[in-house]
């Protein structure tokens, strides 16, 4: 799982870019750099970052918001979590764990 990730999530902002790096930390413990912005059919979203930290066991990587390193006005921190191994190990999607969003995609 560790390495750089990039993709897609669904908020109420709309389809938004992000980029995932994802560090070991030992143990099953994780941490990452969650960075967002806009993509070409939604040009208005603003860029982001924040720190996560996380956990990967044989069946789930769940990553939990930490502390904001770039923070647009008006926009909150969310969690990810993917149910493990999916079909291609070079593609991770899953839940975002906000009310209001649904879905990611990220591939390396």
């Amino acid at each position: 799982m560790t390495g750089q990730w990039k993709g897609m999530y669904t908020c109420g902002q709309g389809l938004t870019g992000f980029n995932l790096a994802i560090s070991d930390e030992g143990s099953g413990a994780l941490s990452a750099v969650f960075s967002f912005g806009p993509i070409e059919s939604n040009p208005g979203v603003p860029n982001g970052s924040y720190s996560m930290t996380g956990r990967l066991d044989s069946r789930s990587l769940t990553l939990t918001p930490k502390a904001w390193i770039e923070k647009p006005s008006g926009y909150v921190m969310v969690g990810l979590v993917a149910e493990l191994p999916g079909e291609d190990p070079d593609v991770l999607s899953g839940t975002v764990t906000n009310p209001a969003c649904t879905t990611f995609r990220i591939a390396r």
